[in-house]
């Protein structure tokens, strides 16, 4: 399995450029708007690398080849939920990286006691896009897993749109208040919790579409 996840390392190093422009664009987003929309831009945007790397396990059958080497299919799953969360982690350092570089630039000032927990809901939530997103690829392929994938993210959208039309304001008020009263901590516990189940049972998902399939 090492050696899966090094590959996956290897193609993630290809594109190390990206990386650095990343970075620069969340610096520049975070100067204009906010800095945490542009932690938050730079950590997706990272994430989405692990699509990337379905097509290059697609490349002229090169997944029939992987199923060769001796590693069970649950390893190779397994060790693509890990290059996922090396993408999530690098991603979301980038992003505390750019918050950080555009409040300097602003000069505002920056109490860590207070951003730290904010900053630190986006690696649960953006877990459970990697946990939507795995699976999907694999059942589907990379390309029609990417445009499957956008379908759901705007259904879960025009979901909460609806929600929010049907739910007076004052629901939505009571709402917001109580999970303003639950604390950054509640909520960031409550999110790592969920993402947590999220990815079990999305790698359980994932192995049995793998195991599934015939290569």
């Amino acid at each position: 399995m090492r050696g899966l996840i090094e590959k996956d390392i290897r193609l993630l190093l290809l594109r190390r450029r990206l990386f650095v422009l990343f970075a620069v664009m969340g610096v520049l987003l975070g100067y204009v708007q906010s800095g945490f929309f542009a932690a938050g831009y730079v950590t997706i945007l990272s994430c989405s690398f692990v699509m990337s790397l379905a097509n290059y396990d697609e490349f002229d059958n090169s997944v029939a080849f992987l199923m060769t080497l001796p590693a069970s299919r649950k390893q190779f799953v397994l060790s693509r939920y890990i290059s996922g969360g090396i993408c999530l982690a690098c991603g979301f350092l980038l992003g505390v990286c750019a918050f950080v570089a555009a409040a300097v630039i602003r000069h505002d000032s920056i109490i860590f006691s207070e951003v730290l927990p904010g900053l630190t809901i986006l690696i649960p939530v953006f877990a459970l896009f990697l946990a939507l997103v795995i699976p999907v690829q694999y059942k589907f392929g990379a390309d029609k897993g990417r445009v499957i994938t956008c379908v759901i993210i705007g259904l879960m959208g025009g979901l909460v749109m609806i929600g929010r039309q049907l739910f007076s304001e004052e629901v939505l008020i009571k709402i917001g208040t109580a999970i303003d009263k639950m604390g950054d901590v509640a909520i960031l516990g409550i999110l790592l919790l969920v993402s947590i189940v999220g990815v079990i049972i999305s790698m359980a998902i994932s192995i049995s579409i793998i195991e599934a399939k015939e290569f």
